[in-house]
């Protein structure tokens, strides 16, 4: 079920473009992110560590209201297949439809200047804005930020305390 919720935050990460009169906004696609769907009598939310990929998307690059709408859109799409199917399972969702959520990921890469991409083991990668440089990536349930200033942060974090116990065995000796 995890892996299916992934899939949900992926899609939303995406921002494809559709147009619409009621243009939605990047804190009403955060909160539609946030909110709990129910498939098959279960009640489905997206992890902590999902949402944490979409909001450092969101606050690297500028999302319009129709980018928003489309995420939206597609965000709405997985959910029907997976209620319809009765799917609360990520692996029976790849096993039998990872066609439709390639689908959805190439209509991004072709709507918008986000670029993402499924092996066939699953792994998911998500681009820079109009890039080829890796964003995230996604694979076994674990998102690498690799685009991200939290990287950065907590590699900046490890040096100045390798450098402050450094000093003080220097100290000690």
């Amino acid at each position: 079920m995890k892996k299916l919720l992934l899939v949900i935050a992926l899609v939303a990460v995406s921002f494809f473009g559709v147009t619409n009169v009621n243009a939605m906004s990047e804190s009403e696609l955060r909160a539609k992110i946030k909110s709990s769907y129910k498939i098959n009598g279960k009640k489905v939310t997206v992890p902590a560590e999902y949402i944490k990929l979409v909001d450092d998307y969101l606050a690297t690059y500028k999302v319009s209201s129709k980018d928003c709408d489309t995420i939206a859109n597609q965000l709405d799409k997985i959910i029907d297949l997976a209620k319809d199917k009765k799917i609360t399972s990520f692996d029976t969702l790849m096993e039998k439809y990872s066609s439709n959520i390639k689908s959805a990921f190439s209509k991004i890469t072709k709507k918008t200047g986000v670029k993402i991409t499924m092996s066939t083991d699953g792994k998911v990668t998500v681009y820079k804005y109009n890039s080829d440089e890796v964003f995230a990536i996604v694979e076994n349930g674990v998102v690498t930020n690799t685009g991200s200033a939290s990287l950065l942060y907590i590699a900046g974090i490890i040096s100045l305390l390798g450098v402050v116990l450094f000093a003080k065995k220097v100290r000690e000796a």
